[in-house]
């Protein structure tokens, strides 16, 4: 983390709001720089229900950060995010191309127990299976509203209310509308080895008659010094193809880790363009799996070594598959990360 005192008026192309007062002079505004620049080489290989893409490329993106205390109570945040692909020869429109954008921005403030955060923002429930969107850089969706969270004796409590964008590349691609939510969650530990969490919300697509209300539950256990198996159970009211889950485990060893993680998600489970386990944010590419609105399966696997305090590398390879469908999808990424 970077930390700078600098005049607002320098900020100007990031912030732009007026005091009508605050604890600090006008002129001095504490701003924290951080962020991370990733890039990665992509091999995927695409053959569900027939479909032959097979494609390599590199793409670099990166996510710069900027927080601005305005009081002890009220901190203004933004980020910037660019993404550029290089190697891609297939046409996917918009997606090939580069990408620059002011994509989080709001206040946090400190309301006595309560912590809240207002604005353009990423958001997730419980390991992400009900809502999990806005971090990446163009591709997921952001999330409008507020997010407050507290403390109910050793639990953690989050309560979250507001509307989910939509991408160009989720209302192009996969259909995706805006939507409004509301959910909640409670979480902790109910040992020293393991947590447990509880979460549910209520999703209404834009100009659509249809509703989502979903539960889910979800455990992370330190089975031994080194290793955690967790896990996600998610359901929701629809009629049919309304349950989903993942378990996965996790092995620290020094500055290695190893993930293994297998994950089933029936269509009508989860919002499909907010949920982490959607066929829209899952998987890189997934040409076929949203066709003939089919569950899908598969594993996940992820290597992460930490060269040293700020760069880190690692390799993701997936492996799903649509019920109902031929052929596989399998996507290799390897990567360099490096945060400040």
């Amino acid at each position: 983390m970077k930390k700078f005192v600098t005049p607002i008026l320098i900020a100007g192309g990031i912030f732009s709001f007026t005091f009508t007062a605050s604890a600090m002079p006008l002129d001095t505004v504490p701003i924290d720089v951080t962020g991370d620049f990733r890039l990665r080489g992509y091999s995927l290989d695409d053959n569900i229900g027939n479909a032959d893409f097979d494609e390599s490329f590199f793409q670099f993106t990166g996510r710069i950060n900027l927080t601005a205390k305005i009081d002890d109570n009220t901190t203004m945040f933004t980020r910037f995010g660019v993404r550029s692909r290089l190697g891609q020869t297939s046409n996917d429109n918009s997606a090939n191309k580069s990408y620059e954008q002011i994509d989080q921005y709001g206040l946090r403030l400190t309301q006595g127990d309560w912590n809240l955060s207002v604005g353009r923002q990423g958001v997730k429930l419980g390991q992400g299976m009900i809502i999990g969107t806005g971090s990446e850089v163009e591709f997921d969706n952001k999330f409008d509203g507020l997010i407050a969270t507290t403390k109910a004796g050793a639990a953690d409590v989050k309560l979250i209310a507001g509307k989910t964008n939509t991408s160009h590349i989720m209302e192009t691609y996969y259909g995706g509308k805006a939507s409004t939510w509301y959910g909640a969650e409670i979480s902790g530990k109910i040992s020293p080895q393991v947590s447990l969490g509880l979460a549910a919300a209520h999703d209404k697509p834009e100009d659509s008659d249809i509703s989502l209300s979903s539960w889910a539950l979800n455990t992370s256990v330190n089975v031994a010094p080194n290793l955690w198996v967790n896990a996600e159970y998610a359901r929701s009211n629809a009629d049919r193809d309304n349950s989903a889950y993942l378990v996965g485990g996790a092995y620290v060893k020094g500055k290695d880790v190893f993930v293994a993680q297998y994950q089933k998600v029936e269509n009508n489970a989860v919002n499909q363009v907010n949920s982490m386990y959607s066929y829209s944010n899952f998987p890189f590419k997934g040409t076929n799996m949203w066709l003939g609105n089919s569950n899908w399966h598969g594993w996940f696997y992820k290597y992460n070594h930490q060269m040293n305090k700020s760069t880190s590398l690692h390799a993701i390879y997936m492996d799903t598959a649509v019920d109902g469908q031929s052929g596989r999808d399998k996507e290799l990424t390897v990567g360099v990360v490096w945060s400040f």
